[in-house]
């Protein structure tokens, strides 16, 4: 992976698994999955509370969210938010080409 990704994206996780520890009740899943091409699809889930409906990182007022998006954007990613497995907790998905 060249490091004009690789390095974003360990940001990315950092972040992300950070968040994860500090909003979830203690189960965290990561995975990394191929999709079609060159594509993967990194995704960090949390079983806390769920995101409020219409939940925009950018908006945040947290400086993690905030470097969150600019790293997804300087990787040309792009980043899904939704609820976790079993429709609980949080799921960050980033889409991103190596």
């Amino acid at each position: 992976m060249p490091t004009a990704v690789g390095f974003p994206l360990g940001l990315i996780v950092n972040e992300l698994l950070t968040n994860a520890i500090k909003h979830g009740n203690g189960r965290i899943s990561v995975k990394l999955e191929p999709r079609s091409g060159r594509a993967y699809a990194l995704s960090v889930c949390n079983d806390g509370f769920a995101l409020p409906a219409g939940f925009d990182p950018i908006a945040s007022k947290g400086l993690g969210m905030s470097l969150v998006s600019a790293l997804v954007e300087q990787i040309g990613g792009e980043l899904l938010i939704d609820r976790g497995e079993d429709n609980k907790g949080a799921r960050f998905t980033v889409l991103f080409y190596r």
